[in-house]
């Protein structure tokens, strides 16, 4: 059996964390809030029960097959280049500092029965 101390790791994972204030969001929401009384309409809906049956068989009668070949093959030949360099440097440059993480993988004992 081999039992491995992971503690190191997770205080360097826990110490990494960003807490998030979300209460201006919530609060946003919260003002924007507004109470519709929809009953009228649940009730319409309701009483109203129409029979759908004929215009669905309407539209699966009126159904046809459409070849898409040629809107596939405009579109893969019509693809743009694209420079994805700046997107690459964007996140070479945000790079998260694992060091913490690593030095504590790092220092993880192991005892083997």
């Amino acid at each position: 059996t081999v039992q491995m101390d992971f503690a190191p790791v997770l205080t360097a994972i826990a110490a990494q964390k960003q807490e998030v204030d979300l209460q201006p969001v919530i609060r946003a929401i919260a003002a924007n809030k507004s109470d519709v009384d929809l009953e009228h309409v649940l009730q319409a809906i309701a009483s109203s029960k129409p029979d759908f049956a004929p215009v669905l068989e309407a539209i699966a009668a009126s159904r046809t097959e459409v070849d898409l070949s040629p809107v596939l093959q405009s579109i893969s030949a019509h693809k743009p280049e694209v420079d994805l360099a700046p997107v690459v440097q964007a996140v070479a440059a945000n790079k998260p500092d694992f060091t913490p993480i690593m030095d504590a993988i790092g220092a993880i004992t192991t005892e083997v029965d």
